[in-house]
């Protein structure tokens, strides 16, 4: 499969490539050069109608990892006004899927953990979304609602990942032998893993999926992932 990834420098989409790279064709895009790239390389903002079009040319699939971690105008662009741009672009290409990224923050605040927190123990993924004013989950909520529509309204299969804590493995590590880390915390092989899973997945056409850790506790909502997906997460923290 000919795969997009967006936003190909950052953390999470370095170790989704890493779980892509060897089973699909890729296309990386970044507004920053792409180190040691697994396919081929190019810049470009999906705030770019130009550049996303010629970005989503000839592929397969997307899976859309561009973001903007804090809230400004740039921020809004990329999240919001790139998404809609990316995901009409590649409507009218004919891509088949698009694997987008979303956080379990959209049902807390800024200081509260999503696993584990009153606000999302036990919850499942056709819970509503509860709107407050900090950015970053703002955005997200936006975003969801764009990827909504395009899946459920313009017909282009699409699937949400809303993550927890992605954690690379240097930074696991040493967090690890610091003793400061956290229960919350996915590492990026079990993210990639999520990844993998939602873009060959046959006959899913909308659909959102929690992406957790191991569940020690029984707290963590993941069982969707793991029912339909076959996601098995291999670390806890």
């Amino acid at each position: 499969m000919k795969v997009l990834i967006t936003g190909a420098q950052g953390q999470v989409a370095r170790g989704v490539r890493k779980g892509l790279a060897g089973r699909h064709s890729l296309r990386l895009m970044d507004i920053v050069p792409i180190q040691d790239p697994e396919g081929e390389a190019i810049r470009g903002s999906v705030a770019n109608r130009r550049q996303v079009r010629r970005a989503v040319k000839g592929m397969d699939a997307i899976v859309h990892l561009a973001m903007r971690p804090h809230f400004n105008a740039l921020a809004f662009d990329v999240s919001v006004k790139g998404t809609y741009i990316l995901l009409e672009e590649a409507l009218a290409e004919g891509v088949k899927k698009a694997v987008c990224t979303s956080t379990l923050s959209v049902y807390c605040g800024p200081s509260s953990h999503p696993f584990g927190a009153p606000e999302t123990n036990g919850v499942t993924e056709d819970a509503p979304l509860v709107p407050d004013y900090w950015g970053y989950k703002m955005m997200k909520i936006f975003e969801e609602h764009v990827v909504r529509h395009f899946a459920c309204e313009m017909g282009l299969p699409t699937v949400i990942l809303r993550l927890t804590l992605p954690t690379a493995a240097e930074d696991w590590d040493a967090m690890a032998a610091a003793g400061t880390g956290s229960q919350q915390m996915t590492h990026l092989e079990d993210v990639a893993q999520a990844y993998r899973l939602a873009l060959e997945k046959d006959g899913l056409g909308f659909d959102i999926f929690h992406i957790g850790p191991v569940d020690r506790d029984g707290r963590l909502p993941i069982d969707k992932a793991k029912r339909i997906l076959g996601y098995e997460p291999k670390w806890s923290f």
